[in-house]
């Protein structure tokens, strides 16, 4: 599927204000990401820049998925720029679907498919949809239980994660 390019503008907008609200949030934390990411979607960047785009476009390509389609009769989401609150393990969005709310977590990928361990083994979803960014102009959805998601491998980096690579 193809990324329409007012929802990278708008995930550029957002990503801008949560890259600086983090600044504050977690100087000198573990939690600060900190070097550079190459990226099939957008090069050379911030690796806090890229983790916090990627997962922003995510939940927008989600979100209008939503919009469009007919199955899809109401759904409630979080807001992107939560300030200096503390931030939960939740659900990204709620979605109600042939009279049953399903809670999902939206992952944003590339390369392979990722979560965060802690997340995907504390939040309470009864999905996670990965977007996989293929390109620069290019995602697929890919959607899995958390039960299924843990029984890939695990990995460590900045912390332990679930990986599935292709």
């Amino acid at each position: 599927m193809i990324i329409p390019g007012y929802f990278k503008e708008y995930a550029h907008y957002l990503t801008l204000k949560r890259v600086e609200i983090n600044r504050m949030r977690y100087q000198g934390t573990n939690k600060q990401r900190t070097g550079t990411k190459n990226s099939v979607l957008l090069g050379e960047v911030d690796r806090e820049y890229y983790t916090e785009y990627i997962g922003i476009l995510a939940e927008l390509l989600v979100r209008d998925y939503c919009d469009t389609n007919e199955e899809c009769t109401y759904y409630s989401v979080s807001t992107f720029i939560k300030g200096n609150q503390y931030v939960h393990n939740d659900a990204d969005i709620k979605v109600k679907q042939n009279d049953q709310i399903k809670r999902i977590s939206i992952k944003g990928c590339e390369y392979s498919l990722k979560a965060n361990k802690f997340a995907i083994d504390n939040e309470e979803v009864d999905f996670v949809v990965f977007v996989l960014f293929k390109n620069r102009n290019e995602y697929d959805y890919l959607t899995y239980t958390p039960k299924q998601i843990q029984s890939w491998e695990v990995s460590e980096s900045f912390s332990s994660f679930y990986e599935l690579k292709f």
